[in-house]
């Protein structure tokens, strides 16, 4: 569905919602750059009244019509507040919709939406470690350990991935299975390296030629470090994209704007014009639409309106 500037009851009552989050997202505080922090400490009265609205939109609003569904795709208590001074009321509901907005330039995010793992991270780990001498594993102990490694806070101004990130993945390796053998960590890097430690989304190149075959320009926009290109080419993926965007190189990871910039210049297509597709809503969908793009939809398994693949995606599209 269109957001039309009439005078229906639904187009009234989104205008009323989106001008009632922009006054909360208005009290928040502004930090440096695009990074406002929503937790409970730092958020004002006003601030917490907007994340309770948000998720109260997400109880009531659900089986209602796509307009809500629209805004609940992008998870709003999460968007920073900057957002609101670059679009107005109108243009956040209707770049959300699926269903009203055409895009110049698409943007893919990669792990989670365009490949996943062809095997669970704590199978590949466990095994490899046991081939390396380790006993007594337990996976799901290898799998907490790893989720822990990751998100552990890095010192301010450092990236994740940093050149091919070998010092990062030594770190999660020795995390993850408590070893430190260098044999061990080489044969995990070098098994991520390769296509077959991966499974390309279904359909996803068919859809991605449909894509282009409707003039569209197309890049990917990932967290990733710099063996993403040759893992693209192996896959036989990248001859797909027009650019191919990868924080390793560009010196900025997700959601700073300074990754999205870099992702609608490559393309030639204003940042008004760009639909980004992650799995993120704050790295992807928030991190987007701060950046100035038209629309940043949600993808897989926490979309709120079951854009769970690229046929689902390509037929939003009106491709």
């Amino acid at each position: 569905m269109s957001i039309t500037p009439d005078d229906s009851d639904e187009c009234s009552l989104s205008r009323h919602i989106v001008i009632a989050l922009a006054k909360g997202a208005a009290e928040q505080p502004r930090r440096r750059g695009s990074d406002v922090d929503f937790s409970p400490k730092h958020t004002t009265p006003g601030g917490r009244w907007f994340t309770l609205l948000g998720y109260s939109l997400s109880l009531s609003l659900q089986s209602n019509t796509d307009w809500a569904s629209s805004i609940l795709r992008m998870r709003v208590p999460s968007l920073p507040g900057r957002l609101f001074h670059r679009c107005n009321a109108r243009r956040v509901v209707a770049a959300a919709s699926s269903a009203s907005y055409h895009p110049a330039g698409v943007s893919i995010d990669v792990y989670g939406v365009l490949l996943h793992l062809a095997q669970p991270v704590e199978e590949v780990y466990a095994s490899a470690a046991e081939r390396h001498g380790v006993r007594g594993l337990i996976r799901d102990g290898v799998k907490a350990r790893w989720r822990a490694e990751f998100a552990a806070p890095r010192p301010a101004g450092t990236l994740r991935y940093e050149g091919d990130a070998r010092e990062f993945w030594r770190r999660m390796v020795a995390a993850s299975t408590t070893s430190s053998s260098e044999s061990l960590f080489t044969e995990l890097f070098d098994h991520y390296a390769k296509p077959e430690a991966w499974a390309v989304a279904p359909n996803a190149p068919a859809c991605l030629r449909r894509l282009r075959a409707a003039d569209m320009k197309l890049c990917v926009t990932s967290n990733f470090d710099t063996r993403l290109r040759r893992l693209l080419h192996d896959l036989e993926l990248a001859s797909l994209f027009d650019a191919i965007i990868v924080s390793a190189e560009v010196g900025a990871e997700k959601p700073s704007p300074k990754i999205f910039d870099a992702a609608s210049a490559a393309l030639g297509v204003p940042p008004r014009s760009m639909l980004h597709v992650g799995d993120d809503p704050d790295a992807d969908v928030a991190g987007a639409l701060a950046a100035g793009y038209g629309a940043a939809w949600l993808f897989g398994k926490r979309s709120t309106d079951g854009l769970t693949s690229f046929e689902e995606l390509v037929r939003r599209l009106g491709v």
